[in-house]
Protein backbone atom coordinates (compact mmCIF):
# COMPACT_ATOMS: atom_id res chain seq x y z
CA UNK A 1 0.00 0.00 0.00
CA UNK A 2 1.58 3.84 -0.33
CA UNK A 3 2.33 5.92 2.10
CA UNK A 4 -0.22 8.13 3.27
CA UNK A 5 -0.14 11.63 2.09
CA UNK A 6 -1.58 14.22 4.70
CA UNK A 7 -2.40 17.64 3.25
CA UNK A 8 -3.51 21.23 3.99
CA UNK A 9 -4.85 23.64 2.10
CA UNK A 10 -4.67 26.76 3.48
CA UNK A 11 -6.06 30.35 3.26
CA UNK A 12 -7.02 33.08 5.29
CA UNK A 13 -10.30 35.61 3.88
CA UNK A 14 -11.64 38.68 5.25
CA UNK A 15 -15.05 39.34 4.16
CA UNK A 16 -15.95 38.81 0.34
CA UNK A 17 -18.25 35.87 1.22
CA UNK A 18 -19.20 34.95 -2.36
CA UNK A 19 -15.80 34.67 -3.34
CA UNK A 20 -15.46 32.06 -0.68
CA UNK A 21 -18.43 30.35 -0.90
CA UNK A 22 -17.44 29.74 -4.67
CA UNK A 23 -14.00 28.96 -3.66
CA UNK A 24 -15.05 25.99 -1.47
CA UNK A 25 -17.70 24.52 -3.46
CA UNK A 26 -14.95 24.29 -6.77
CA UNK A 27 -12.02 22.68 -3.66
CA UNK A 28 -14.45 20.64 -2.67
CA UNK A 29 -15.19 18.98 -5.97
CA UNK A 30 -11.27 18.21 -6.50
CA UNK A 31 -10.83 17.27 -2.78
CA UNK A 32 -13.56 14.71 -2.96
CA UNK A 33 -11.68 13.03 -6.02
CA UNK A 34 -8.60 12.88 -4.35
CA UNK A 35 -9.42 11.66 -0.98
CA UNK A 36 -9.11 8.05 -0.17
CA UNK A 37 -7.49 5.63 2.29
CA UNK A 38 -4.18 6.95 1.72
CA UNK A 39 -4.92 10.37 1.34
CA UNK A 40 -6.35 12.70 3.52
CA UNK A 41 -7.00 16.79 2.74
CA UNK A 42 -8.47 19.32 4.98
CA UNK A 43 -8.91 22.91 4.34
CA UNK A 44 -8.28 25.17 6.46
CA UNK A 45 -9.34 28.89 6.52
CA UNK A 46 -8.33 31.67 8.49
CA UNK A 47 -11.25 34.15 8.80
CA UNK A 48 -9.79 37.47 10.29
CA UNK A 49 -12.48 38.75 11.75
CA UNK A 50 -15.08 39.35 8.81
CA UNK A 51 -17.93 41.43 8.94
CA UNK A 52 -19.86 39.13 6.76
CA UNK A 53 -20.73 35.85 8.20
CA UNK A 54 -17.88 34.49 6.90
CA UNK A 55 -16.79 31.95 9.82
CA UNK A 56 -20.41 31.12 10.46
CA UNK A 57 -21.20 30.19 6.85
CA UNK A 58 -18.61 28.11 6.60
CA UNK A 59 -19.33 26.38 10.04
CA UNK A 60 -23.09 25.88 8.55
CA UNK A 61 -22.23 24.18 5.13
CA UNK A 62 -18.85 22.91 5.30
CA UNK A 63 -18.37 21.00 8.89
CA UNK A 64 -14.98 19.49 7.61
CA UNK A 65 -13.95 22.53 7.31
CA UNK A 66 -11.11 23.99 10.10
CA UNK A 67 -11.98 27.99 10.87
CA UNK A 68 -9.72 29.88 12.95
CA UNK A 69 -10.75 33.34 14.23
CA UNK A 70 -7.54 35.87 13.46
CA UNK A 71 -7.76 38.77 15.56
CA UNK A 72 -8.41 41.69 12.84
CA UNK A 73 -4.69 42.72 11.92
CA UNK A 74 -3.22 39.34 10.63
CA UNK A 75 -3.27 40.39 6.85
CA UNK A 76 -1.81 38.05 4.11
CA UNK A 77 1.09 36.62 5.81
CA UNK A 78 -0.49 36.35 9.61
CA UNK A 79 -3.29 34.51 8.56
CA UNK A 80 -1.07 31.95 6.44
CA UNK A 81 1.28 31.72 9.38
CA UNK A 82 -1.75 30.70 11.72
CA UNK A 83 -3.35 28.28 9.01
CA UNK A 84 -0.05 26.89 8.50
CA UNK A 85 1.02 25.96 12.55
CA UNK A 86 -2.40 24.96 12.81
CA UNK A 87 -2.09 22.55 9.90
CA UNK A 88 1.71 21.21 10.66
CA UNK A 89 1.59 21.18 14.77
CA UNK A 90 -2.46 20.03 15.64
CA UNK A 91 -2.82 18.31 11.89
CA UNK A 92 0.36 16.58 11.47
CA UNK A 93 0.00 17.44 7.77
CA UNK A 94 3.08 16.54 5.38
CA UNK A 95 2.41 19.41 3.06
CA UNK A 96 0.27 22.59 3.24
CA UNK A 97 -0.85 24.48 -0.27
CA UNK A 98 -1.19 27.62 0.02
CA UNK A 99 -4.61 29.09 -1.52
CA UNK A 100 -6.79 32.27 -2.14
CA UNK A 101 -10.33 32.61 -1.87
CA UNK A 102 -10.95 34.02 -5.41
CA UNK A 103 -8.90 30.85 -7.91
CA UNK A 104 -11.00 28.05 -9.54
CA UNK A 105 -8.75 24.83 -9.84
CA UNK A 106 -9.12 21.99 -12.28
CA UNK A 107 -11.34 18.92 -11.10
CA UNK A 108 -8.41 16.77 -11.41
CA UNK A 109 -5.98 19.48 -8.97
CA UNK A 110 -5.52 16.70 -6.47
CA UNK A 111 -5.26 14.15 -8.18
CA UNK A 112 -2.54 15.50 -10.07
CA UNK A 113 -1.20 16.62 -7.32
CA UNK A 114 -0.77 12.97 -5.66
CA UNK A 115 0.54 11.41 -8.85
CA UNK A 116 3.49 14.09 -8.21
CA UNK A 117 3.82 13.63 -4.42
CA UNK A 118 3.93 9.46 -5.00
CA UNK A 119 6.15 9.92 -8.08
CA UNK A 120 10.12 9.10 -7.90
CA UNK A 121 11.81 11.93 -5.36
CA UNK A 122 8.99 14.35 -5.20
CA UNK A 123 9.91 18.15 -4.78
CA UNK A 124 9.40 19.83 -1.33
CA UNK A 125 8.38 23.03 -3.33
CA UNK A 126 5.83 22.93 -6.05
CA UNK A 127 4.38 25.68 -8.34
CA UNK A 128 0.87 26.19 -9.88
CA UNK A 129 0.35 27.29 -13.43
CA UNK A 130 -2.31 29.87 -13.13
CA UNK A 131 -4.31 31.36 -16.06
CA UNK A 132 -6.73 34.42 -15.56
CA UNK A 133 -9.98 33.71 -15.34
CA UNK A 134 -11.13 35.73 -17.86
CA UNK A 135 -9.73 34.75 -21.01
CA UNK A 136 -9.28 31.56 -19.14
CA UNK A 137 -6.76 30.86 -22.04
CA UNK A 138 -3.95 33.35 -20.77
CA UNK A 139 -1.56 32.83 -18.36
CA UNK A 140 -1.72 34.88 -15.37
CA UNK A 141 1.87 33.62 -14.03
CA UNK A 142 3.72 30.14 -14.45
CA UNK A 143 6.58 31.45 -11.73
CA UNK A 144 8.86 34.14 -11.02
CA UNK A 145 12.34 34.65 -11.06
CA UNK A 146 13.97 37.70 -9.52
CA UNK A 147 17.87 38.71 -10.54
CA UNK A 148 19.63 40.36 -7.30
CA UNK A 149 21.94 42.28 -9.11
CA UNK A 150 19.56 44.32 -11.62
CA UNK A 151 16.71 43.72 -9.05
CA UNK A 152 14.30 42.72 -11.60
CA UNK A 153 11.21 40.63 -11.32
CA UNK A 154 10.50 38.65 -14.39
CA UNK A 155 6.89 37.20 -14.29
CA UNK A 156 6.59 34.01 -16.70
CA UNK A 157 4.45 33.82 -19.38
CA UNK A 158 2.35 36.58 -18.06
CA UNK A 159 -0.40 37.72 -20.88
CA UNK A 160 0.62 34.82 -23.12
CA UNK A 161 -1.67 32.13 -24.18
CA UNK A 162 -1.09 28.83 -23.13
CA UNK A 163 0.91 26.83 -25.46
CA UNK A 164 3.67 24.41 -25.63
CA UNK A 165 6.31 26.51 -24.84
CA UNK A 166 4.65 26.58 -20.97
CA UNK A 167 3.65 22.60 -21.17
CA UNK A 168 6.53 21.36 -19.57
CA UNK A 169 7.84 21.68 -15.81
CA UNK A 170 10.55 24.46 -14.82
CA UNK A 171 12.04 25.61 -11.97
CA UNK A 172 11.58 29.57 -10.56
CA UNK A 173 12.70 31.70 -7.75
CA UNK A 174 9.22 31.71 -5.81
CA UNK A 175 5.83 31.78 -6.91
CA UNK A 176 2.67 33.59 -5.74
CA UNK A 177 0.87 32.47 -2.83
CA UNK A 178 -2.28 30.33 -5.46
CA UNK A 179 -1.28 26.95 -5.89
CA UNK A 180 2.02 26.99 -3.67
CA UNK A 181 2.61 23.53 -2.58
CA UNK A 182 5.22 23.26 0.71
CA UNK A 183 6.54 20.11 2.00
CA UNK A 184 7.07 20.66 6.48
CA UNK A 185 10.69 20.23 6.19
CA UNK A 186 11.15 23.49 3.99
CA UNK A 187 9.06 25.72 6.23
CA UNK A 188 11.39 24.19 9.61
CA UNK A 189 14.25 24.89 7.56
CA UNK A 190 13.52 28.29 6.53
CA UNK A 191 10.83 29.96 8.57
CA UNK A 192 7.41 31.02 8.27
CA UNK A 193 6.12 33.83 6.46
CA UNK A 194 7.41 37.08 7.48
CA UNK A 195 4.32 38.87 8.93
CA UNK A 196 6.18 41.57 10.62
CA UNK A 197 7.88 42.58 7.28
CA UNK A 198 5.58 41.92 4.53
CA UNK A 199 2.56 41.82 5.98
CA UNK A 200 0.55 41.48 2.68
CA UNK A 201 2.81 41.79 -0.77
CA UNK A 202 5.98 40.11 -0.79
CA UNK A 203 5.67 37.84 1.41
CA UNK A 204 5.33 34.63 -0.57
CA UNK A 205 8.34 36.56 -3.01
CA UNK A 206 10.32 36.68 0.29
CA UNK A 207 9.68 33.35 1.23
CA UNK A 208 10.60 31.94 -2.06
CA UNK A 209 14.05 33.60 -2.08
CA UNK A 210 14.70 32.48 1.39
CA UNK A 211 14.10 29.02 0.74
CA UNK A 212 16.53 29.27 -2.24
CA UNK A 213 19.14 30.27 0.08
CA UNK A 214 18.13 27.14 1.68
CA UNK A 215 18.56 24.78 -1.15
CA UNK A 216 15.01 24.79 -1.98
CA UNK A 217 13.94 25.86 -5.34
CA UNK A 218 11.01 26.13 -7.13
CA UNK A 219 9.10 23.73 -9.30
CA UNK A 220 6.36 24.33 -11.29
CA UNK A 221 4.39 21.95 -12.59
CA UNK A 222 2.18 22.76 -15.81
CA UNK A 223 -0.50 19.58 -14.66
CA UNK A 224 -1.19 22.15 -11.30
CA UNK A 225 -3.80 24.15 -13.14
CA UNK A 226 -5.95 26.92 -11.16
CA UNK A 227 -7.99 29.99 -12.38
CA UNK A 228 -7.22 33.52 -10.97
CA UNK A 229 -10.07 36.17 -10.89
CA UNK A 230 -8.44 39.25 -10.20
CA UNK A 231 -11.33 41.45 -10.60
CA UNK A 232 -10.88 42.62 -6.99
CA UNK A 233 -7.76 42.38 -6.16
CA UNK A 234 -5.23 44.60 -4.58
CA UNK A 235 -6.13 48.19 -3.88
CA UNK A 236 -6.53 50.27 -6.96
CA UNK A 237 -6.41 54.32 -7.50
CA UNK A 238 -9.29 54.04 -10.30
CA UNK A 239 -7.86 57.64 -11.43
CA UNK A 240 -8.34 59.31 -8.13
CA UNK A 241 -5.77 61.21 -6.77
CA UNK A 242 -6.21 60.92 -3.07
CA UNK A 243 -6.67 56.84 -3.52
CA UNK A 244 -3.25 57.67 -5.87
CA UNK A 245 -1.41 58.79 -3.03
CA UNK A 246 -2.29 56.48 -0.78
CA UNK A 247 -1.06 53.51 -3.00
CA UNK A 248 2.25 54.49 -1.44
CA UNK A 249 1.70 53.90 2.30
CA UNK A 250 -1.29 51.56 2.53
CA UNK A 251 -0.60 48.12 2.73
CA UNK A 252 -2.74 46.85 0.45
CA UNK A 253 -0.76 48.44 -2.22
CA UNK A 254 1.75 46.92 -3.92
CA UNK A 255 3.61 50.48 -4.30
CA UNK A 256 3.46 50.72 -0.73
CA UNK A 257 6.95 52.30 -0.13
CA UNK A 258 8.33 50.67 2.60
CA UNK A 259 7.32 47.03 1.77
CA UNK A 260 9.11 47.56 -1.44
CA UNK A 261 12.46 49.26 0.01
CA UNK A 262 12.10 46.07 2.63
CA UNK A 263 11.95 43.82 -0.21
CA UNK A 264 15.00 45.28 -1.63
CA UNK A 265 17.25 45.91 1.62
CA UNK A 266 16.85 42.34 2.43
CA UNK A 267 17.52 40.21 -1.62
CA UNK A 268 19.29 42.99 -3.80
CA UNK A 269 23.18 42.43 -4.01
CA UNK A 270 23.57 46.07 -6.26
CA UNK A 271 22.75 49.77 -6.17
CA UNK A 272 21.46 48.45 -9.51
CA UNK A 273 18.81 46.76 -8.40
CA UNK A 274 17.57 50.19 -6.24
CA UNK A 275 17.67 51.50 -10.18
CA UNK A 276 15.08 49.11 -11.16
CA UNK A 277 12.63 50.43 -8.01
CA UNK A 278 13.46 53.93 -8.78
CA UNK A 279 11.95 53.07 -12.93
CA UNK A 280 9.08 51.18 -11.36
CA UNK A 281 8.10 54.35 -9.29
CA UNK A 282 8.76 56.99 -11.75
CA UNK A 283 6.55 54.80 -14.52
CA UNK A 284 3.79 54.12 -11.86
CA UNK A 285 3.37 58.49 -11.23
CA UNK A 286 4.02 58.98 -15.09
CA UNK A 287 1.32 56.14 -16.03
CA UNK A 288 -0.81 57.80 -13.43
CA UNK A 289 -0.33 61.62 -14.71
CA UNK A 290 -0.69 60.40 -18.16
CA UNK A 291 -3.68 58.81 -18.24
CA UNK A 292 -5.08 61.88 -15.32
CA UNK A 293 -4.69 64.01 -18.90
CA UNK A 294 -6.30 61.63 -21.28
CA UNK A 295 -8.93 61.41 -19.34
CA UNK A 296 -9.95 64.72 -20.01
CA UNK A 297 -9.72 63.92 -23.74
CA UNK A 298 -12.48 60.84 -22.92
CA UNK A 299 -9.64 57.98 -23.67
CA UNK A 300 -9.65 55.56 -20.98
CA UNK A 301 -7.14 52.77 -20.01
CA UNK A 302 -7.63 49.30 -20.46
CA UNK A 303 -6.53 46.83 -17.94
CA UNK A 304 -4.59 44.11 -19.82
CA UNK A 305 -3.19 40.66 -17.83
CA UNK A 306 0.26 41.94 -17.80
CA UNK A 307 -0.83 44.95 -16.31
CA UNK A 308 -3.09 42.65 -13.63
CA UNK A 309 0.00 40.99 -12.68
CA UNK A 310 2.42 43.43 -12.04
CA UNK A 311 -0.33 45.15 -10.21
CA UNK A 312 -1.15 42.32 -7.97
CA UNK A 313 1.36 39.29 -7.91
CA UNK A 314 0.41 38.02 -4.35
CA UNK A 315 -2.97 39.52 -3.81
CA UNK A 316 -4.32 37.03 -0.85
Amino acid sequence: MSERIHIAVIFPVFNRLEYTKRSLQWLSESIARANGPTTHIDVVVVDDRSTDGTAAWIQQNYRDVHVLEGNGNLWWSGGMNMAARHALESLACDYVVLWNNDIKCDTNYFLCLLKILRGADPEPLLGSKVYMMDPPHVIWAMGCYFNPRTGKHTLVGTGEEDCERYSHAIRTDYAGGMGTVVHREVIEKVGYWDAEAFPQYCGDCDFGLRAKRKGFRMLIHPDLKIWNDSSSSGLSHNGRFGAFLRSFFDRRSNFQLRTQLRFYRRHSESLLAYGTLLRMYAGYVLGFFKWRLMGFFGVTRRRSPNMQAEMDPDEN
